[in-house]
């Protein structure tokens, strides 16, 4: 064995004894929406994506037809999603710019009416007369997002 796996291997050795000793890692926990990864055209996640598209379809109709009938909710931030985010950004005072950064992620979330706690989950929707189920956010441990979108929840983050 040459030193490098020796040392890797020593190194991951103490590290599980101290962990051992000294307790469990701590867990790591999805933050704030606005915490969510930056999207836009040249850049984006699906997953992210996705769940921005359906916070657009449940937000106006302008935007709920740009997203609609372009594809739906399907993880691609391409022309029309970012004209939604757009006219959302307008809508809202945000500077208009196209992408999603942490300003318009906490502005959906602002944007987002809470149904309540309903098990382990507290569940979102989105505003009258667009309202259907949109997010909801973990109350467990694991503090997880996840979209709704045509019957089934979607990981988010």
């Amino acid at each position: 064995m040459n030193k490098k796996k020796m040392l890797f291997s020593s190194l991951l050795m103490v590290s599980v004894m101290l962990s051992v000793i000294f307790g469990h890692v701590k867990e790591v926990h999805a933050g704030p929406m606005a915490g969510f990864d930056y999207q836009n055209t040249s850049h984006y996640e699906a997953r992210y994506t996705r769940a921005l598209q359906v916070m657009l379809l449940n937000y106006d109709e302008y935007t709920q037809n740009k997203i609609a009938f372009n594809g739906g909710a399907d993880g691609s931030f391409g022309p029309a999603t970012e004209k939604a985010v757009k006219h959302f950004q307008t809508a809202t005072g945000l500077t208009s710019d196209g992408s999603c950064g942490p300003a318009t992620w906490q502005k959906f979330y602002t944007k987002l009416q809470s149904l309540g706690v309903s098990g382990s989950w507290v569940n979102f929707t989105g505003l009258y007369p667009y309202e259907s189920y949109s997010m909801r956010h973990s109350t467990g441990s694991t503090m997880t997002w996840n979209s709704y979108y045509y019957g089934y929840w979607h990981y988010v983050e």
